[in-house]
């Protein structure tokens, strides 16, 4: 084994072909494969390979991306729903107010825009602002109060539900409102509600016929 200044070390072999003088004799080099050379030890490899599956466990635990992490399938198209940087608990309850109010990410129409106020570079040059717009009932909420967009695409939509749910509140309490006005209205009397109602007549009429002009005779 011949070492080579300045390089990998490499096996010297000579052959030799006789052609009537020494001097005729021919030095061939025989380098090793580079794939043999740059083959790390197999030790290293299983350490490289048992820190790999660690980190992208402990990443699995951080963001899960399985089927069980996401959201249930709509049951009108079978479609799963977007999956947001959030505990798989708030996901499932979004998804199921989602579904409470019939709103679809299908109906959704999502804008991204340059944030303001407090938060450096990235909220004034990173579109990390959120405006969602509910197509059927065109409510829009503008949503940048996290620095992270993914992040306020999930609080976007929570607030767009808690707007249609007070709209939903609103119309319902108005026609409790009124059917119980209606009904009001139509409910007959007690007898001391009569006598009550006409003592009052009566004291107005008293009242009033004080305030007549006195007769000539």
């Amino acid at each position: 084994m011949t070492l080579k200044k300045g390089g990998p070390p490499f096996v010297s072999e000579t052959v030799t072909a006789w052609s009537g003088s020494p001097s005729c004799a021919s030095v061939a080099e025989v380098r090793p494969s580079r794939a043999s050379l740059s083959r790390p030890p197999p030790g290293r490899v299983r350490r490289a390979r048992r820190r790999s599956k660690a980190l992208t466990l402990a990443i699995g635990a951080r963001f899960p991306t399985s089927s069980t992490a996401r959201w249930p399938a709509d049951g009108t198209d079978g479609k799963p729903a977007r999956v947001f940087p959030v505990s798989p608990e708030k996901q499932h309850a979004l998804a199921a107010r989602m579904r409470a109010l019939g709103v679809r990410e299908e109906d959704l129409e999502e804008h991204f825009v340059r944030s303001g106020g407090k938060g450096g570079q990235n909220v004034n040059k990173v579109s990390t602002c959120v405006v969602l717009r509910h197509r059927p009932s065109g409510v829009i909420v503008k949503c940048q109060r996290e620095r992270s967009q993914a992040l306020n695409r999930f609080l976007a939509r929570r607030d767009l539900l808690d707007k249609l749910e007070a709209r939903a509140r609103g119309v319902a309490e108005a026609a409790a409102a009124e059917r119980a006005r209606i009904r009001r209205q139509k409910r007959r009397r007690s007898r001391r509600a009569k006598e009550k109602l006409l003592a009052a007549k009566r004291a107005l009429s008293a009242k009033k016929a004080l305030r007549r002009a006195p007769e000539v005779e």
